[in-house]
């Protein structure tokens, strides 16, 4: 994607790519296609950014007080605020995202927002390594298979649990769409690809396996709410 993005740097991104690339006699229908399902997994993509709100805010609060327990309701109830906030701010507000951005970047926001998410992972992987009074041995990070997930196949269950490290991948190629909108965008695009692959590698690889290591009772994560 990072290579055909270097050649065609569009904001339409991969429909575009298609009809540009597929035979001529199918470019239109497969160029549809591309960016109907596009579309659709934006759709998808922004209900699974979001639920994740209400299931913070929620897990926190149970945190805070052992007696209160989420329902479903709870979390479906605050999913459905954060759509309204956010379907507003793209109805009033859209037209003001660049003045928006501007102010954020002058008042170092967005800087400050990167240095706190790589302190947060620091902080944490170092945290949980060193104050962990028992470790995992070898064997059980890197060979042990545990299912829980009440499927009797194990090839199921692993693909199921690629789900969640595939996640964060989903919205790659939101840089694509900003193609028209940058400078030296047959450069900067690839290169935004690249890094956010290699950085969510590494950076998720090191966070799991320190999870891994500290984490020594598995049942009350998984019974957790």
């Amino acid at each position: 994607m990072a290579e055909i993005a270097s050649v065609y740097p569009t904001a339409g991104g991969q429909y575009h790519w298609t009809s540009i690339l597929a035979p001529r006699r199918l470019s239109r229908g497969l160029s549809y296609c591309c960016g109907s399902i596009n579309f659709l997994g934006w759709i998808a993509n922004g209900a699974g950014f979001i639920i994740q709100m209400p299931v913070i805010i929620l897990s926190l609060a149970a945190y805070l007080d052992q007696t209160y327990m989420p329902e479903t309701w709870h979390i479906f109830l605050i999913f459905q605020a954060f759509n309204v906030v956010f379907t507003a701010y793209n109805i009033f507000l859209m037209k003001r995202t660049a003045w928006i951005h501007d102010v954020g970047s002058c008042a170092g926001l967005t800087d400050f927002v990167v240095f706190l998410s790589l302190a947060g992972f620091f902080v944490i992987t170092v945290t949980c390594l060193a104050r962990s009074k028992h470790k995992q041995d070898d064997a059980f990070v890197w060979t042990t298979f545990v299912n829980e997930s009440g499927w009797s196949s194990s090839g199921i269950v692993f693909l199921t649990g690629l789900l969640n490290p595939n996640f964060i991948y989903s919205g790659l190629d939101g840089a694509i769409h900003l193609a028209e909108e940058c400078t030296n965008a047959s450069s900067a695009i690839p290169r935004a690809l690249i890094s956010t692959v290699t950085i969510g590698f590494v950076s998720a690889f090191t966070f799991s396996v320190a999870m891994l290591y500290s984490f020594t009772d598995f049942e009350p994560v998984l019974s957790s709410p």
